[in-house]
């Protein structure tokens, strides 16, 4: 497997024996590349003349496992990408020098030492054979003064041989010589027990991945399987969706787990990140929790015992600006699988897919308490008629803000979108002097929902309605989610303006989620379906809308949706058309998506417009 976009694997010949795994350095095309061995004693099925030999076996570099390797094509697989392409995001080029600057390294250091050694060998020699000349030399016939100064010196040069022989033993037990000492064993985490936790014991032992929905309280259950899982020497995969996340969890994950937990994501040096791959690849080490982004599933896990997926909803688990355009919890999902491990989705608010998988039995579904914050709701639109309206602030909402600063409490009013300026200004001519003294606060939801909000009195969400973004058929859950994430923060008041109180989004009944799954049933939507979309790329218009409709024209079998021109946010991605494919959940489905695959392919090559196409499976 070379780190390319290559549909196929090319054979080399090695005159020395080889493992699957191994890194080889290999030339293809004229360049060179660092390669995976996939498989080995194949018999080809082209001219061997057309064989190159590897340029060398890179010994130095980690071994490649069959677990990453599985992984590894699973993603190539479903994505509908190379195998190389996938090595490539997990094994970057700066994660491979890394790996060759740590064997140099290596390498100088077993080099110095093979040399103190040797100058350490040749001390104890020489210091060996003065020994033996002052025996031989006590052996004769002296004075008593002579044979009393014989004596001392023959204990002196015994004393330098002891000394050179502890620094020979020091050296070869790797303490001495600038190496660190072994450790102390690591404590266990300690935790308190949550009832919660037998139940979810009981699903793993029964092979279910348990999908785990309600309050804050999660943190805790999601810390006793943690620590549970180490106590049995297993290591414990921990993936969040961002970094923002990983930060509000470190510190109290740091208090149960101490030098047990790892990072592994973009703040983590890479010395940390190298050390963290080291420490998963031992199967001796002392188990750990890894804390990490969706890229740790690409980690050299060998003795994974326990993966769980925080806020398992988030959009942000997908990939989306490199190829493969995979899902960071699927795919941990998957190894979870590998590894025969226990798999745990947690969510304030789970998405559509785990929900169904639970009502279809494939996951076993465990409840604990919500958030206690109650939702207020203002509707905006009786407020308009009612005169109730100052700027973008109701009445009602004023005189609750009010009430909070004359308790000293700080607020936070919520826009869902867009600059909040305006919002900042319309708040200091209200509130000057709290202004201020910073007891007022302005920003995005999606700047606020990874934020601790527990300081604030009073929050609020205007406009909300911008929630309900019309052209996302995900939009309605995407808003609850976004909700439950908020409200799961805080600990005050949360007051929701919006123009559509009756919204079923703002009810929170318990017919929402049978309502949603109801119309996503209806009208063939995910997860009833699969999606697959084909983006174009291309500066030049007037081609991409050409070759664009060209395409969706050949692909008429599948009854494609488009082209259409994307959005992101709010904002049109005017470079950019879409081709969305609705595809049946059935055993065809992989079989419709190679077909798919290799058509965009054979397009792209006739057109030489490849790298203008890509695939995005199961798009958010």
């Amino acid at each position: 497997m070379l780190p390319i976009h290559l549909s196929w694997e090319p054979y080399y010949r090695c005159f020395e024996e080889l493992s699957i795994g191994e890194r080889v350095r290999v030339s293809f095309a004229g360049r060179r590349y660092i390669a995976v061995v996939s498989a080995v004693d194949l018999v080809p099925d082209i001219n061997t003349s057309r064989i190159q030999n590897i340029e060398g076996v890179e010994r130095r570099l980690e071994t490649i496992s069959a677990g990453e390797i599985a992984l590894w094509k699973f993603i190539s697989s479903y994505y509908l990408c190379s195998p190389g392409e996938v090595y490539r995001l997990a094994y970057p080029a700066v994660r491979t020098s890394g790996e060759e600057s740590q064997a140099h390294s290596e390498e100088k250091r077993e080099a110095k030492e093979a040399k103190q050694r040797n100058v350490l060998l040749a001390r104890i020699s020489r210091i060996q054979e003065r020994l033996k000349k002052k025996e031989v030399a006590l052996q004769g016939r002296h004075g008593s003064k002579i044979a009393e100064q014989l004596k001392e010196q023959r204990d002196s040069i015994a004393g330098e041989l002891e000394e050179a022989r502890k620094e020979l033993q020091m050296l070869e037990s790797g303490k001495g010589w600038g190496n660190c000492q072994r450790h102390e064993p690591l404590p266990l985490p300690e935790f308190k027990h949550c009832p919660e936790n037998d139940e979810i014991k009981r699903a793993f032992n029964d092979g279910k991945t348990v999908l785990l929905n309600g309050g804050p309280a999660r943190i805790d259950l999601i810390i006793e399987a943690a620590a549970e899982s180490i106590a049995s020497g297993k290591d414990v995969l921990l993936l969040v969706p961002d970094l923002a996340l990983s930060k509000n969890l470190q510190e109290k994950l740091g208090s149960v787990f101490g030098q047990r937990l790892r990072l592994y994501h973009s703040d983590a040096t890479s010395a940390e990140r190298r050390e963290t791959a080291s420490l998963l690849r031992d199967k001796e080490s002392e188990a750990s929790l890894v804390l990490g982004t969706k890229n740790a599933i690409f980690l050299p896990f060998s003795k994974l015992g326990l993966v769980i997926v925080e806020e398992e909803h988030d959009v942000n688990y997908k990939e989306q600006d490199r190829i493969p355009h995979f899902n960071g919890r699927d795919c941990a999902i998957i190894l979870g699988t590998i590894h025969k491990a226990a798999i745990l989705l947690s969510s304030p608010s789970p998405s559509l897919e785990s929900i169904l998988n639970s009502i279809n039995g494939r996951y076993s579904s465990i409840s604990i308490a919500p958030s206690a914050v109650k939702m207020e709701l203002i509707d905006t639109s009786e407020e308009y008629k009612k005169r109730g309206m100052v700027g973008s602030l109701s009445r009602l909402l004023i005189k609750s803000m009010d009430e909070a600063l004359k308790n000293h409490g700080k607020i936070l009013i919520l826009r869902p979108w867009g600059p909040v300026d305006d919002l900042k200004e319309e708040l200091k001519n209200l509130w000057p002097e709290e202004s201020a003294k910073g007891g007022l606060d302005c920003l995005t939801v999606f700047e606020a929902k990874r934020l601790d909000l527990s300081s604030y009195a009073l929050l609020s969400i205007i406009q909300a309605e911008l929630l309900l973004e019309k052209s996302d058929f995900r939009a309605d859950e995407r808003a609850i989610q976004t909700l439950e994430q908020i409200r799961g923060r805080m600990k005050g008041r949360m007051i929701i303006q919006v123009k559509q109180s009756t919204h079923q989004v703002f009810s929170l009944g318990p017919n929402l989620i049978p309502s949603l799954l109801s119309e996503r049933r209806e009208f063939a939507f995910p997860p009833y379906t699969r999606l697959l979309d084909i983006v174009i790329k291309d500066n030049n218009s007037s081609r991409l809308d050409k070759l664009s409709y060209e395409l969706t024209k050949q692909l008429g079998d599948f009854n494609p949706l488009g082209p259409f021109t994307p959005m992101e946010g709010r904002k049109s991605l005017d470079e950019r058309r879409c081709i969305r494919i609705s595809l049946s959940r059935n055993a065809a489905l992989k079989d419709n998506k190679e077909r798919i695959a290799a058509a965009v392919d054979s397009f792209g090559k006739e057109r030489n417009y490849s790298t203008h196409i890509s695939l995005d499976v199961d798009p958010i």
